[in-house]
């Protein structure tokens, strides 16, 4: 839609307070839902030394490898502090042509509504109110 914001990191300011899990080494999910892959192998994320953790989002700097800092608790008591992901998918995603703008730096805004959907029946990865 246009005026859709698109963003490389995967943690926001909204996900302060809601529940993060690592599954595995592989993905993370805030509140139960996919949000990234994580990047293993030569250049593996940070996330990777967080096997099967469970906890909560306490702080957000919203930008790839600034701060995020995750709990066992909501009373985020010993937070660790995590570089905030990139967007990452380990399978392919689908290619899109679609113009956008970019107000700031790691961000974009659709500049118009595609007159296609080449992503129709394809799961997003964001879903975010509907």
């Amino acid at each position: 839609v246009k005026g859709s914001r698109w963003h490389k990191y995967a943690i926001t300011f909204k996900d302060v307070g809601k529940s993060i899990q690592v599954v595995g080494s592989s993905q993370i999910l805030v509140d139960g839902v996919f949000r990234t892959d994580v990047e293993t192998g030569s250049l593996a994320s940070t996330w990777v030394g967080l096997t099967d953790f469970a906890g909560y989002i306490c702080y957000v700097a919203e930008d790839v490898g600034a701060d995020v800092h995750v709990a066992l608790q909501t009373s985020c008591n010993d937070a660790k502090v995590m570089p905030n992901p990139a967007m990452f998918l380990a399978t392919d995603a689908t290619d899109v042509t679609w113009a956008f703008d970019s107000p700031k730096p790691g961000a974009m805004v659709l500049k118009e509504s595609p007159a296609s959907c080449q992503v129709s029946g394809v799961a997003p990865v964001i879903k975010s109110q509907g």
